[in-house]
C-alpha cells in the first residue's frame, strides 16, 4: 500500500466516491470489503502517485468553515399537507424544497431503491421520480456516478438539489470546488450507515420466510405514529407487514449501533458545523420546545447553514408551517458526538460473516446496550 493514494486512508474512508471521479488516470474504483462496505480500490500499476485523490477526500481534507454562518437560523417545520408528511420520515421539509426546485426546472438527487432493493443515489426530474427519494433508508447509499451527473447538470445551467449524509455532501463539495453555485445541498443528522450487504441478506430472509418478492421497505412507517422505528414491507402481491419479529431485528440492530461503517464511530461531522446549505433532521425534543406543534405525523428540524440555504428555506416557506428556534434549544446527540461502537460489534461481525444474518440477528438484535 502506498502513502500518496487513497488506499492509505483505510477505514477512515467514508465511501463518497470523490476520489474515483477525480483520478486523472481513471485507476480507482469502488469495491466491497467482506462486510459489504464500499472502499476505493487502486490499480497500483497505473497509479502515478499524483495525490489528486487525497485532495478531494473528506476524511483527509479539512473543509470546515472558519466560522459558522452568523446567527444560523433554526426552524421547526411541518409541511402544510398531511399526505406529504405521511410519506416522509418526519415533517416533509425535503418534499417542500424539492418541489420548489423541480417546479423551477431543476433536478434532485437522493437515496432511493434500485434493482434488488439496492439503496443508491438517483436523479429525479419529476415529482413522481422524486417520491422514490422520500423517507429514511437505514443503509449506506451507493453514489455510483452521481457526482459526475450532478456536475453535468450544474454545468448545463440547471439548479441541482442534492441530499445525503454530511460526509457525502462534504465529498461532493470537494469534488465540485467553488465552480457550481447552482448546486444546493442538504445534509442529514446521521447516526451512521450499515452496508447494503447486511440489508440485502435481511430482505432475502424476509422473502424466503413469506415466499414473496419484496417491493418496498419503509423504515419509518407512520401507520403507528411518528415516534419510534416502525419497519414495514410491501410485497409484489400487495400484501403488507409491519413490525413483525423479523422486521424488528433490523431496527434493533441499527439502533444498537452494532453494524455501522467503521468511520461512523469517529465521525468528524457530528457537530454544529454542517456541510449542507441546509441540515434536515427529525425534531426530537420538540415536546420540550413547542409541544403544541407536535402531532402523530412528525416535525422536521431545519438548520440554514449558509446564505443560500436561508434563501432556499424562505423560498419554500409558503408550503410549510414553521417556527423559529435556536441550535441549543433543539440539541440532538449526533450534533454533539459520533455514535459509540456497540461492545458486541466485533462478535456480531464474526458471527454474521460465518453464519449469516438470521443467526446474527437472533443472537444480537435485542442487545441495545
Amino acid at each position: 500500500m502506498k502513502d500518496n493514494n487513497i488506499q492509505s486512508v483505510g477505514e477512515q474512508c467514508f465511501g463518497c466516491t470523490a476520489c474515483v471521479h477525480t483520478c486523472p488516470e481513471h485507476c480507482i474504483c469502488m469495491g466491497e470489503d467482506s462486510k459489504g462496505f464500499l472502499y476505493p480500490q487502486v490499480d497500483e500499476e497505473n497509479c502515478t502517485q499524483c495525490g489528486a485523490c487525497l485532495q478531494v477526500c473528506p476524511a483527509v481534507v479539512d473543509i470546515f468553515d472558519a466560522e459558522l454562518y452568523p446567527d444560523m437560523p433554526v426552524y421547526g417545520v411541518k409541511h402544510s399537507r398531511d399526505e406529504v408528511r405521511m410519506l416522509s420520515a418526519s415533517g416533509g421539509a425535503f418534499t417542500a424544497i424539492s418541489d420548489y426546485v423541480l417546479e423551477n426546472d431543476g433536478v434532485v438527487y437522493g437515496a432511493a431503491y434500485g434493482e434488488s432493493m439496492r439503496v443508491e443515489h438517483q436523479r429525479a426530474a419529476t415529482k413522481e421520480m422524486r417520491n422514490r427519494l422520500c423517507g429514511s433508508k437505514y443503509v449506506q447509499s451507493d453514489l455510483n456516478d452521481s457526482f459526475l451527473r450532478i456536475r453535468e447538470d450544474a454545468a448545463s445551467g440547471k439548479t441541482v438539489y442534492v441530499t445525503g449524509t454530511p460526509c457525502q455532501i462534504a465529498g461532493l463539495k470537494l469534488f465540485l470546488g467553488d465552480t457550481y453555485p447552482e448546486v444546493l445541498t442538504s445534509d442529514l443528522v446521521c447516526t451512521g450507515v450499515p452496508p447494503y450487504k447486511v440489508f440485502a441478506d435481511f430482505v432475502q430472509l424476509i422473502e424466503s420466510q413469506h415466499q414473496q418478492k419484496a417491493k418496498h421497505i419503509i423504515f419509518r412507517d407512520k401507520q403507528i405514529g411518528w415516534r419510534g422505528t416502525h419497519i414495514s414491507v410491501e410485497f409484489d402481491t400487495g400484501m403488507k407487514l409491519i413490525d413483525t419479529e423479523l422486521l424488528c431485528t433490523y431496527a434493533q440492530l441499527y439502533e444498537s449501533l452494532i453494524m455501522l461503517r467503521p468511520c461512523c464511530y469517529a465521525c468528524k461531522y457530528a457537530c454544529y458545523n454542517r456541510q449542507g446549505d441546509l441540515t434536515i433532521s427529525d425534531f426530537w425534543g420538540i415536546e420540550e420546545v413547542r409541544p403544541e406543534f407536535e402531532d402523530t405525523l412528525g416535525v422536521s428540524l431545519v438548520f440554514a447553514n449558509s446564505r443560500k440555504g436561508e434563501h432556499l428555506f424562505h423560498a419554500v416557506s409558503g408550503s410549510l408551517e414553521y417556527f423559529t428556534t435556536d441550535a441549543h434549544a433543539c440539541y440532538q446527540e449526533r450534533l454533539g458526538y459520533p455514535s459509540e461502537r456497540n461492545p458486541f460489534s466485533s462478535a456480531f461481525w464474526k458471527d454474521y460473516l460465518a453464519r449469516g444474518y438470521g443467526y446474527a440477528a437472533e443472537k444480537y438484535a435485542k442487545i441495545i446496550d
